[in-house]
């Protein structure tokens, strides 16, 4: 049956897996031995993550040759922009501010009705 290729390695990259396994098990011990010795409130994990305002397929089935395929959406805005959240934690499971959120205009800069009402830092 055929199947979508999900990922391409290189004969190299199949060699050394057994290596890269060991080492990745080896950073692991290291790292656990570290937390020991440090406060587990002074070891922080961060990681970020994107949402879409508005999450939509870019396909859609139609007719054969039909050159022009329209899609309703609930706003055409919404769709091109999107936001990061990034928090951070640590090694006891608390939330350490602040939270950095990442507001992704398409143009790089906020409409006029955002700047008017935004807090300025600067």
């Amino acid at each position: 049956m055929s199947r979508k290729v999900t990922k391409f390695v290189t004969r190299k990259f199949i060699s050394l897996q057994g290596e890269i396994v060991q080492s990745a098990r080896d950073f692991v011990s290291e790292v656990k031995a570290e937390m020991e010795t440090v406060p587990h409130k002074n070891v922080l994990n961060s990681d970020q993550s994107g949402f879409n305002k508005e999450v939509r397929s870019g396909r859609s089935l139609d007719f054969q040759g039909i050159r022009k395929v329209e899609k309703v959406v609930q706003s055409v805005n919404s769709t091109t922009h999107s936001y990061t959240v990034q928090p951070t934690v640590n090694a006891d499971g608390e939330f350490v501010g602040p939270l950095l959120l990442v507001l992704s205009e398409p143009k790089g800069c906020f409409g006029p009705v955002v700047q008017r009402t935004m807090f300025k830092v600067c």
